[in-house]
């Protein structure tokens, strides 16, 4: 789940689409209509759904590209809106996907980008913590949340190398295993 425009995380969604991972892409401009958010959020969940119960793994991400951003702010502009509650509205978004998917396909590890992003999904799954198992890269560590006995990994938009993700899927694939998890997983 990825709704940070930074630059590094930018390079991390590229670099997991270029090898091979499925991206849905959340259309942001859609999410400031409350009828256009609701279908635009189905959509998204039943692509991402469909993908996870085929046992692939699957991004969904906010759109990134620079000229949606702009539209995307140009049009809040129009409809008095802020950044800050745009972001917000995308973050929401991307969490109630997260839920959605959890709930039709009994995920267990979770990869979050994005630190609004992260906080939100964090307080929309009722997730107070987590216990810190192993670090992947310097300051980005994976977690056992305390609440639902999933795997996490939360991330700044700002860290890490342009494999990160990639590199946290496979953690989070080989952490499972190690407990004896089977193959649910949303990145």
């Amino acid at each position: 789940m990825s709704g940070s425009l930074t630059p590094q995380t930018r390079s991390q969604t590229a670099h997991l689409i270029e090898k091979g991972t499925k991206a849905i892409i959340l259309d942001s401009r859609k999410v400031l209509d409350q009828q256009l958010k609701e279908s635009e959020i189905d959509r998204v969940t039943a692509e991402a759904v469909s993908m996870i119960k085929s046992g692939k793994d699957v991004l969904v991400m906010a759109d990134n590209r620079l000229e949606i951003v702009e539209e995307t702010k140009k049009l809040g502009k129009q409809l008095l809106m802020n950044e800050m509650t745009i972001s917000k509205m995308i973050s929401s978004a991307l969490a109630e996907i997260t839920q959605l998917l959890i709930e039709n396909t009994g995920l267990r590890r979770l990869v979050v980008a994005g630190g609004d992003t992260s906080g939100t999904v964090c307080r929309r799954l009722g997730i107070k913590g987590n216990y810190v198992l192993e670090e992947i890269e310097t300051g980005l560590p994976a977690g056992l949340t305390l609440d639902r006995s999933m795997l996490i990994v939360l991330k700044s938009g700002s860290f890490g190398t342009p494999e990160f993700l990639e590199k946290a899927i496979n953690h989070l694939k080989v952490l499972s295993n190690n407990r004896g998890e089977g193959r649910d997983e949303v990145k």
